[in-house]
């Protein structure tokens, strides 16, 4: 399967994007990847989320972070769901001077 490279456009004076969706049952964001690190939060309903192949189930109120570079890939799970993304670019790090890093916040139990 090919996986789709995102482009986000941001300025230096705003290095990062932000999104408010609202997305029906079944809608899938097919797989791809960026440079950008993502954060989602589940303002209304559920998804499943994807991240290079392990899959978690995000529900409302839950926030999620994607690494930068990792494939996700998104299913929603009830209509009107509705979540908000913030795409950081990894410019915010650079004065940190971190040639790489990368955040596990693996607090979402996988539902079984």
């Amino acid at each position: 399967m090919q996986h789709l490279y995102e482009v986000v456009e941001t300025s230096f004076k705003y290095p990062i994007k932000i999104w408010n969706h609202q997305f029906n049952r079944s809608k899938v964001m097919k797989p791809h990847w960026h440079d950008e690190i993502e954060l989602i939060y589940c303002n209304q309903g559920s998804f499943e989320l994807s991240v290079n192949g392990e899959k978690k189930f995000v529900n409302t109120k839950q926030l999620v972070l994607i690494n930068s570079n990792s494939i996700h890939r998104l299913r929603f799970l009830e209509d009107q769901t509705k979540i908000i993304t913030l795409l950081l670019s990894t410019e915010l790090f650079d004065e940190f001077k971190l040639v790489q890093c990368e955040f596990d916040l693996s607090l979402i139990k996988d539902q079984e």
